[in-house]
């Protein structure tokens, strides 16, 4: 799950590039072992075409904004300014937590536990 910061829209921002780097990984690991979900903090609206193009093909119906009675970020104690990737485990518990910028922690993660292709 990548929660995305506030910098989203930008084509060189942090969010862009680790959403990039997170469909990578994806693609490193046989179909259907990572399940990629995006949370993002904007309230305006935007178009796919703004963000990276995997998102929409390995997300699309898993891609969510802020809901109006719980904010996810509050929650879990992510700013929306800097944002967080996750890697949940299929039980649930959390693999991995690391910064936008520290996607070798997720991906050394799953290099321990999944083979790639």
């Amino acid at each position: 799950m990548v929660l995305t910061g506030s910098d989203l829209l930008e084509p060189d921002g942090q969010s862009q590039k680790a959403l990039e780097a997170c469909a990578t990984i994806v693609d490193k690991h046989p179909a259907g072992s990572i399940d990629l979900a995006v949370l993002h903090p904007l309230k305006e609206r935007f178009e796919w075409t703004q963000i990276p193009p995997c998102v929409k093909r390995l997300a699309e119906m898993r891609t969510y904004g802020l809901a109006k009675t719980e904010d996810a970020y509050k929650i879990y104690g992510i700013t929306k300014e800097q944002g967080a990737i996750v890697a949940i485990r299929p039980d649930g518990y959390v693999g991995a937590l690391c910064r936008l910028s520290a996607l070798d922690t997720v991906e050394k993660y799953f290099q321990g536990c999944l083979i790639t292709i």
